[in-house]
């Protein structure tokens, strides 16, 4: 991307001038929508608001000939549930998705992108982290779904699958290329650059080397300057309605939160909006408005039927010069991620006009007017103002959904395995429930942050120490205590290890994933019998998923059972969801498969396979192997490993058939290739399968 300017924006010219073109004025309805969500980004870093705004030229552009609100209300500081609102029009109460990792929208619920369909339009949707996955439920509506990740970019302990603005953008611009000319569109677009860590490429990085979350937003900015220039060079922008907003914000150390997702302050719950493009009037909104009102306000902006299904309100008379702005209305506010990933207490409110309230262990109040910082709590002075936010809380939270959380099976358990999250399956689902005040919790939080930070350095010794000296505040801390059981076990320290994951498993008996992990720690030590009767006490309970089963088949290979390690993969294959057997049967066809999505199931299969090689049990080995191809179907090594084990069966056909595949997925596999010369040269067949990582 050119600088251009000293500045290093000169660029953005095209699409400011494609900006200029299409607000306001004929035609009075859009040809196309664009919906760009920026994650993690505050509003008082855009829109030169704040004392260390970031450089956002693009943004402005829009915001001079469009419309402005400074005030949006986001329901929760976490990026699916956010989304799930700005898709449906719905609180969470009611859409039911309540966490990143261990719910997805539900199927009955009207999306945004369903509605554009239904009225003809096409529809692309484009992501930039795998929280946003199409398995979380979001993809519903759009005919293309680009959750793809980078399989090169390792995302870190704990980390979150993830692409650059860049690359997003590039696959937008591919899908917006390929639209015929005249068709209707509607894309939404996800950039998660403004989210920890912040590493802005250059030129941000340079110039915001001081501020590099303002690096990011300004790199998430650029990114959308060349987004809306792809849309132009497509002849999609005469008629091009853009609305920016963003999930939540993001906490710079207000209250002690480092980042976000914790508490419901207005450092994460307050973000801006902009929307610009045909019949949108000019001009700054100052009400206080909804993330839950956009759905309806695009859809009547696109000329679509009123939808009656939306909690929000439509803003489109509004936007279009009109009509009076809507009454002052509560907008609920929550944060289930204190109780769902540590146990300690949810937080639930509403913000109505000036007032903000927020229901913990003790209820809050704050007047946002005198008190944007909220440093002041004023419900023991004000009841009454108490009394008639929480009645208003309580009307919001009527007839809530009760949600669809996410089986335990390999797709939800590999991303928890990844980002660190953990749950009891079977938990209160409602907003109320018990567990300590995240107020008094704060600091706990930012020591496992810290145990990360040292993890991912390398220090694993100080990260167990961090981690211990967590679990010695908060005992019954599960996420604590997986990450305890990761850094001892990478560290080579398996008894501590297991003893982590013991007592991860007595905490939340009913969780698989926790089971299988304690069963794991178990085979580390060499106690393949104590790892067999662990997973044998959970099949009893009812307990199972994908990973019981897999590590049931491990460990009784370990025990020399080869005939139950054979029923227990038999019995993990109807929970696979039939998608992933297409993907591998199209030969790992279809979008490449995050590291931090079914790595770990793939890794457990493939050291299921290597044990079953070893035992010279070749059938289970081929199993496994078929298993391993299904979690990772863009990786060569479970399909040239099954090619060794069919040749070990006589299926010489298969076998190179299998090698083929894996040279397929990549033509420079060189064990591949020289297995289909040995078998073109009639040699011999040798060697051993390629052994996987120690699973996480």
């Amino acid at each position: 991307m050119p600088e251009g300017s000293p500045a290093g924006y000169g660029w953005r010219m095209v699409p400011l001038a494609l900006l200029a073109a299409c607000a306001g004025g004929p035609p009075d309805r859009p040809a196309d929508v664009l919906l760009v969500t920026l994650d993690t980004t505050r509003a008082d870093r855009v829109l030169h608001e704040g004392a260390a705004t970031a450089d956002t030229p693009v943004l402005d552009g829009l915001a001079a000939r469009g419309a402005v609100f400074p005030q949006v209300s986001s329901p929760a500081p976490i990026t699916l549930v956010s989304h799930a609102t700005v898709l449906t029009g719905r609180d969470p109460p009611h859409h039911g998705v309540h966490n990143n990792g261990t719910w997805r929208l539900g199927p009955d619920l009207p999306t945004l992108a369903e509605r554009f369909r239904d009225a003809g339009w096409r529809t692309g949707a484009f992501v930039g982290a795998a929280v946003l996955s199409s398995r979380y439920g979001l993809d519903r509506g759009f005919a293309h779904y680009d959750d793809a990740m980078d399989l090169d970019a390792d995302p870190g302990l704990f980390g979150v699958g993830r692409r650059d603005c860049e690359a997003v953008t590039r696959a937008a611009e591919a899908w917006i290329a390929e639209q015929p000319p005249g068709a209707r569109t509607f894309a939404w677009v996800h950039f998660y650059d403004p989210h920890a860590p912040y590493a802005p490429p250059e030129p941000e990085r340079s110039r915001y080397a001081d501020h590099p979350y303002d690096g990011e937003v300004a790199h998430a900015d650029r990114c959308l300057g060349e987004l809306l220039a792809g849309w132009a060079r497509a002849g999609h922008g005469e008629a091009l309605l853009v609305a920016v907003t963003a999930d939540h914000g993001e906490s710079l150390g207000e209250h002690g939160e480092p980042s976000h997702s914790l508490f419901v302050y207005e450092a994460t719950q307050r973000v801006s909006l902009v929307i610009a493009g045909p019949g949108v009037e000019a001009g700054r909104r100052e009400a206080v408005v909804g993330l839950v009102d956009l759905a309806p306000t695009l859809a009547s902006l696109a000329g679509l039927p009123p939808w009656g299904a939306a909690e929000g309100a439509d803003l489109g008379p509004w936007v279009r010069g009109e009509g009076a702005p809507p009454p002052e209305r509560p907008f609920w506010v929550e944060s289930m991620v204190p109780r769902e990933n540590y146990g300690w207490h949810a937080l639930t409110g509403v913000r109505l006009g000036r007032w903000k309230l927020v229901v913990g262990v003790e209820p809050e109040l704050y007047d946002l007017r005198e008190d944007p910082g909220e440093l002041h709590d004023l419900a023991a002075r004000r009841p009454e103002v108490v009394a008639r936010l929480e009645a208003e809380r309580r009307r919001l939270a009527e007839g809530a959904a009760a949600g669809d959380r996410l089986a335990l099976d390999a797709e939800t358990r590999a991303a928890l395995a990844a980002l660190g999250y953990v749950w009891e399956e079977g938990a209160e689902a409602a907003p109320e429930g018990g567990g300590r005040d995240p107020r008094a919790m704060v600091g706990v939080l930012a020591l496992m942050d810290r145990a990360i930070a040292l993890a991912q350095a390398g220090r694993l010794d100080e990260a167990v120490a961090a981690t211990r000296r967590v679990l010695a505040l908060d005992p019954t801390n599960r996420t604590a205590l997986t990450r305890l059981g990761v850094f001892l076990r990478r560290a080579g320290r398996l008894d501590e290890a297991a003893e982590a994951f013991a007592r991860q498993a007595a905490l939340a008996p009913r969780d698989p994933f926790a089971r299988a992990q304690h069963a794991l720690a178990l085979l580390d030590l060499g106690r393949p019998e104590d790892a067999r009767r662990e997973l044998a006490e959970a099949e009893a309970e009812g307990v199972e998923s994908i990973e019981t089963h897999l590590v049931l088949a491990r460990a009784a290979l370990e025990a020399g059972r080869p005939d139950e390690a054979r029923a227990a993969l038999a019995a993990a294959r109807p929970l696979l969801p039939a998608s992933w057997g297409a993907e591998a049967a199209a030969g790992g066809g279809g979008p490449p498969v995050p590291d931090d999505q079914r790595a770990w199931d793939a890794t457990v299969a493939a050291a299921v396979g290597a044990a079953a090689w070893e035992a010279g049990a070749f059938g289970v080995a081929r199993e496994a192997y078929e298993l391993a191809a299904i979690f990772a179907p863009r990786d060569p090594r479970p399909r040239f490993n099954l090619g060794l084990a069919l040749d070990r069966l006589g299926e010489a056909a298969a076998a190179e058939a299998a090698w083929r595949a894996a040279l397929d997925l990549d033509p420079d596999f060189g064990p591949a290739r020289r297995r289909l010369a040995g078998a073109a040269g009639n040699r011999p067949a040798s060697g051993a399968p390629a052994r996987p990582a120690a699973p996480r």
